[in-house]
């Protein structure tokens, strides 16, 4: 015998004649063994049955030890199925963050994201791209916002009772100054990013309120979006309303900060968590600042002087798209603007009453009706709001109460003339009967005019 360097050991090869005399003997020997162990087999068995026998267990017996043993290794089963399943998502996930592309709508992954600007915030109007901005017509004459009785922005257009309220939001009130006002409250750090933005543009969504109010840049599209509310939409208004506002003393400028992103992935509807990704960039938001907050020298300003000042701040949508904030083509329209958080009363040029068929620019001689409405709303120019005329609509409940009252009768009464009535239409029937079949004659009236200037020329 003799080892290798790698210390195992190995058999040494035997001659042929050796090998098969070996063999033999082995055959033999198990051969031999064999024949034992069928000699000890009766033997074994006589010991067998000089035991006790024991009952054997019954199948219900039987079928709990099964249940308990794979009880008790379902655990493991589960873990491990568990395991499998958390490392397959995990590789999508993987898959889906370098490619840069979202989950199906049937995938089970859900992707959150939250954004939130870092550090210094910048808000600059002097430098070339604010200017090369503020000097072409990127920026329309007008803006113009539909507003109705449901709409969830808050206007002082309608009637208070027709405020929006909101469970997140239960001490919301429209301040005085402002035309209009969003659910959400602005911040700046937290809602100029892309999942705010984009959040706003999704159409008719009550979760997390958005702090964004939308305008358009013409008035036809306000007018197609308010007969779209008057007529189609599911939320119904017939008190619709288009606003203009001022856009002249509104001056380029650029919001400029560290974005810190967040992406999350989870399991739908589940507390699974995946994994998730940190990446932070510099982000160059376009806005549009009223000119009463910025400098005469055009110097930069903070988000708190801007917080403080009170100006309206607006996006338009189709610069957005070209920025690196990188908002999606699919949302909104590019002939959209945004107003941050509120829209103030100094800005409207006019309000302008939709009657359902048509928008009316300017006061008439002829009262404005909404056409559609099953109650009498007519515009009031002074208050710039839809009012209901009480005096119609007393008019009318006082014609419905006497309608009412004609239909009242005393019981007794009710009776009396019932018997009565029974007793004509009886005594009618015996004379047509006693008369035979009856004839009857059509008697066509006219008037003779001028018999009747006749008669009044003599009488006169």
């Amino acid at each position: 015998m003799s080892s290798t360097p790698d210390s195992i050991v190995l058999p040494t090869p035997l001659a042929p004649e050796e090998s098969e005399e070996q063999s033999n003997e082995e055959l033999g020997t198990e051969e031999s063994h064999v024949e034992e162990l069928q000699a000890e087999e009766p033997q074994a068995e006589e010991h067998q049955s000089e035991e006790p026998r024991t009952e054997e267990p019954q199948a219900g017996e039987h079928q709990a030890q099964q249940d308990g043993v794979a009880r008790a290794e379902s655990p493991t089963i589960e873990a491990s199925k568990s395991t499998a399943y958390r490392r397959r998502l995990l590789e999508t996930v993987v898959d889906l963050h370098e490619s840069g592309k979202r989950p199906s709508k049937d995938s089970e992954i859900e992707v959150l994201r939250k954004s939130v600007l870092v550090g210094p915030i910048k808000i600059s109007f002097s430098e070339d791209k604010e200017l090369m901005r503020g000097a072409s017509n990127m920026r329309p004459k007008e803006l113009f916002r539909t507003g109705y009785e449901t709409s969830i922005t808050l206007s002082s257009y309608v009637t208070k009772d027709t405020h929006a309220k909101h469970r997140q939001v239960p001490d919301l009130i429209i301040d005085e100054k402002n035309a209009f006002q969003s659910v959400g409250k602005f911040k700046l750090s937290e809602d100029l990013t892309l999942e705010r933005i984009e959040r706003h543009l999704v159409w008719n969504k009550k979760r997390e309120p958005s702090s964004f109010i939308s305008a358009f840049d013409g008035a036809d599209h306000a007018i197609r979006r308010a007969r779209f509310h008057y007529t189609h939409s599911q939320r119904i208004g017939h008190r619709v309303f288009v606003a203009a506002i001022d856009t002249s003393t509104l001056v380029a400028a650029t919001v400029t900060s560290q974005c810190e992103s967040t992406t999350s992935y989870e399991v739908k509807n589940s507390a699974f968590f995946l994994r998730s990704y940190k990446k932070t960039k510099t982000v160059n938001v376009p806005v549009w600042i009223r000119d009463t907050v910025v400098p005469a020298d055009r110097s930069n300003i903070t988000q708190e002087e801007l917080a403080t000042s009170g100006a309206d701040m607006w996006m338009s949508i189709r610069e957005l798209r070209k920025s690196n904030v990188e908002v999606t083509a699919s949302r909104g329209h590019s002939y959209e603007w945004l107003a941050c958080g509120s829209v103030p009363k100094a800005c409207v040029l006019r309000v302008m009453p939709f009657d359902g068929k048509a928008l009316h620019p300017f006061e008439g001689l002829n009262p404005i009706w909404s056409l559609k409405s099953t109650e009498p709303w007519f515009w009031d120019w002074k208050l710039q709001m839809w009012l209901l005329d009480h005096d119609i609509q007393s008019d009318a409940r006082s014609d419905v109460d006497k309608a009412n009252q004609k239909r009242k009768h005393d019981a007794t009464e009710d009776e009396d003339l019932r018997d009565v009535q029974v007793e004509k239409r009886a005594k009618s029937d015996d004379v047509a009967l006693a008369q035979g079949p009856l004839e009857l004659t059509i008697i066509r009236p006219y008037l003779s005019y001028q018999e009747l200037f006749a008669k009044a020329s003599d009488a006169a």
